[in-house]
């Protein structure tokens, strides 16, 4: 009875994270590259919009989403948590030279945030940097709109 009332509440949750919000923030599920990944939205005290997306880094090697999309200009804080029993990090080359990654590698179960401005728009790719683990194919894209 007691796994029962859990799948009930985590049912329930998925149901109203899938309403959106009330800010005018937006959430999608959708793979359609023309709308911006589903995350939390909120606006910083400058006025900014400040996008925090969740990515899992799972076996074998593979993050999850491995798709963002996201508007130029944004603040995007990736919250990665590693689901695998190696070692994972997480890096985005935004052009330029620019590259944005977590300064330690995260073993299994722990968390990490980075924060970058979304630069301008075009395509972008992010990678775990740890070993062999890029070449491996644990790749993803960054997709920046207007």
């Amino acid at each position: 009875m007691r796994s029962t009332n859990r799948l009930v509440l985590v049912l329930a949750s998925l149901a109203l994270i899938q309403c959106g919000d009330d800010d005018g923030g937006e959430r999608t599920t959708s793979q359609d590259p023309s709308t911006v990944s589903d995350a939390a939205v909120s606006t910083l005290p400058d006025g900014a919009v400040l996008r925090t997306i969740a990515v899992e880094a799972l076996s074998p090697l593979k993050f999850d989403p491995d798709r963002i999309t996201v508007r130029s200009g944004e603040v995007v804080q990736v919250v990665l948590r590693n689901k695998a029993l190696i070692e994972h990090n997480i890096e985005f080359e935004l052009g330029d030279g620019v590259e944005v990654e977590l300064p330690e590698n995260l073993g299994d179960g722990e968390i990490g945030r980075l924060q970058f401005v979304a630069p301008v728009p075009g395509s972008y790719e992010f990678y775990c940097p740890v070993g062999g683990h890029r070449a491996a194919g644990m790749t993803g894209e960054l997709t920046v709109l207007p």
